[in-house]
């Protein structure tokens, strides 16, 4: 906006001084939703700290807040893929699967219903996350994960691994990581909120 004001001079010499405003606009913060079970369960859109779940530790004020999504205790992909909606968001951010290998789900069925996921519930990006350690059966955990990126790779996901730091070589969850080896701990939720971060900037780079 350029405005014409008297010069210091004033009208006596019929000068005009042209100043340029340029007004300051505060860029709106990204906002992210999550799906998910137990490990990302949220009780409203602020989330919950305290819980086993990681929402309430990744959002940075003005920057990056939290949109809701759905997540609840138990859930399999199939389960969060029926309770999902479209919603606008930058990015959806979705840790499933566990569930799934508990319940003897098919691999093809899980990559088949979050690839339905993304589809279903439009946000500008998605991020898949590589599913927890899974004490009870690490080999199906292992290779969910790497079917994972494979199917980020193809169909425009970010993949992220944000467990990884807390997983042995075997599949298993590094000692005091987990009281039960499923769920990590609220010290952990904490520490790898920076991982959630990453990839949701990733995505929107």
């Amino acid at each position: 906006v350029t405005a014409a004001v008297p010069s210091a001079s004033g009208i006596l010499n019929g000068l005009y001084l042209k100043i340029s405003y340029i007004p300051t606009v505060k860029a709106a913060p990204n906002n992210f939703v999550a799906f998910g079970d137990s490990i990302t369960r949220f009780e409203n859109a602020a989330g919950t700290v305290g819980d086993i779940n990681w929402t309430p530790y990744v959002p940075v004020a003005d920057s990056l807040v939290f949109g809701g999504g759905f997540a609840r205790d138990s859930a399999t992909s199939a389960i969060v893929l029926a309770n999902a909606k479209e919603m606008q968001a930058d990015v959806a951010v979705c840790l499933v699967g566990v569930n799934d290998i508990a319940g003897g789900v098919s691999q093809a069925t899980t990559l088949a219903n979050v690839l339905a996921l993304k589809n279903k519930v439009k946000a500008d990006k998605f991020v898949l996350c590589k599913i927890a350690p899974y004490n009870a059966n690490t080999s199906a955990a292992l290779s969910l994960n790497n079917a994972y990126a494979t199917l980020a790779a193809n169909n425009g996901m970010t993949l992220i691994d944000p467990y990884a730091a807390y997983r042995q070589g075997s599949g298993a969850w590094t000692t005091g990581a987990s009281g039960d080896g499923v769920h990590p701990t609220t010290t952990v939720q904490a520490a790898v909120a920076s991982v959630y971060r990453a990839g949701i900037a990733a995505a929107l780079a």
